[in-house]
């Protein structure tokens, strides 16, 4: 049984080009990368290529790939199918100063695959399409404030960047609403009603409570990067009836789920139809995009122009439906036509979800497995996960298994709880993974007790 120091040096010794890289990179790069999410612990790997479900580092390891872009790959890195309609698109255009007929083909072929997307607009990331529909909501209804849930997670911007990074704070059943980041506008927290997940009395009343001045709660029916944990069927019906009755409207927030989960979306599984829905990441298959769409009656009056502040709503972006994304997320769409990729990908979900809770078992450790369709959570706690607080654990232990997972092969960065699978995944990878897993849940757990 290897320690965690054990594995951490196996780590340090693969990845030795990374460091000094790292050691250029902190000179110009705050922690030496763009993205908070890849600045793992001592130091970020550096990555020199990617195929199928494999990533290889500039020291020319090897990883099984779980993190996919956040859940972008879901055919798997550099499937051909998505570089081949992309290149063919590079050599007629990669930008256009006009309109592209692809944003055309793409909306009417979205709109078939998830139908409560009557009307649509395309961006460049998920953050811009939470931003927007956010500042639609509020100049269709009129109304100031907007809710979301505890551990949601819609977007870096400051429209919603609330209670989702850190410790939650505040009862359990009346959540604070914490600003997420410093350098946010003063007060700009008294614009958002933070409720509690999966707990229907609680979070009815607020909604009630604020009904005069809410113009929309935001929703994940899958809390992704705060630990893949699914909202409750019957609280989610809640939601949308009480939203109904009070002229709130519900957006449905899929960034990283929409297309991944299957025709029409989580909201189709679960029955409910949202009056806006936000998606991006899978639809784009590991390029950059977001879309926000929904009834017609919202988006027809507030987005047609010509544009006038007073009338309004604005939604643009120099690369916003560009014809390099839509050449990519057309052939996304074709790819998932027949539903073959969401029958592997969800059954193969069930099956390693299977296979985390057997070994957590067998090892007699404290573990709880979350998620559904092609997306896994693993946490480090002896209860059921049903919402961000339950899902709270050692952030410590969270780092050092992500090291150890690493140092087997097996891309698990600390900082998001939440793995995906691909139609790249294969048996071998799936057995690599438990095999990492298990050392690393030795190492992190069992071999410090032993030594105690």
């Amino acid at each position: 049984m290897a320690s965690i120091d054990e594995l951490r040096e196996r780590f340090l010794a693969r990845t030795k080009t990374s460091k000094q890289i790292f050691d250029r990179a902190r000179r110009v790069m705050p922690g030496g990368a763009s993205r908070a999410a890849t600045a793992f612990q001592p130091y970020p790997i550096y990555g020199q290529s990617a195929n199928g479900a494999i990533l290889t580092d500039v020291d020319g390891n090897e990883y099984v790939d779980f993190n996919l872009e956040g859940g972008s790959c879901i055919l798997g890195h550099c499937a051909p199918q998505i570089m081949n309609r992309v290149k063919a698109q590079l050599d007629r255009a990669e930008v256009c100063s006009i309109a592209s007929e692809l944003e055309v083909e793409v909306a009417e072929k979205l709109s078939r695959f998830i139908p409560c997307l009557e009307m649509m607009r395309f961006l460049n990331s998920g953050s811009e399409a939470c931003s927007i529909a956010a500042r639609l909501a509020r100049a269709y209804t009129g109304k100031p404030l907007l809710a979301m849930f505890e551990g949601h997670h819609h977007g870096q911007l400051d429209t919603l960047l609330f209670s989702h990074y850190g410790s939650p704070a505040g009862p359990a059943d009346a959540p604070e609403t914490i600003p997420d980041s410093l350098g946010m506008q003063a007060g700009l927290q008294d614009s958002v009603v933070i409720l509690p997940l999966n707990d229907t009395e609680a979070a009815l009343r607020l909604i009630r409570k604020h009904s005069n001045r809410l113009a929309a709660v935001f929703l994940e029916p899958l809390t992704i990067f705060s630990g893949a944990i699914p909202v409750e069927k019957e609280f989610l019906q809640a939601i949308r009836d009480v939203t109904a009755e009070l002229n709130i409207l519900l957006v449905v927030d899929e960034v990283p789920a929409g297309v991944r989960i299957g025709r029409g979306g989580a909201v189709a599984a679960y029955g409910v139809k949202p009056d806006l829905f936000i998606t991006g990441k899978a639809l784009a298959g590991g390029l950059p995009v977001g879309m926000f769409g929904g009834r017609r009656s919202i988006l027809d009056p507030l987005l047609s122009p010509p544009y006038n502040r007073e009338r309004n709503v604005l939604s643009s972006g120099t690369f916003s439906g560009n014809p390099t994304v839509m050449s990519a997320c057309s052939a996304v769409l074709d790819a998932l036509g027949s539903g073959e990729v969401h029958r592997y990908i969800n059954e193969l979900g069930d099956h390693v979800r299977a296979e985390l809770r057997s070994l957590g078992q067998s090892l007699g450790v404290p573990m709880q497995v979350t998620g559904a369709w092609s997306i896994f959570g693993i946490h480090f706690n002896n209860k059921p996960i049903r919402n961000v607080r339950d899902a709270q654990s050692d952030a410590g232990q969270r780092r050092d298994f992500a090291t150890a997972m690493m140092a087997n092969g097996v891309l698990w960065p600390a900082a998001r709880i939440a793995g995906f699978l691909s139609f790249a995944h294969k048996e071998e990878h799936i057995d690599k993974l438990l095999h990492a897993c298990r050392e690393a849940i030795e190492a992190v757990f069992l071999h410090a007790a032993a030594t105690r």
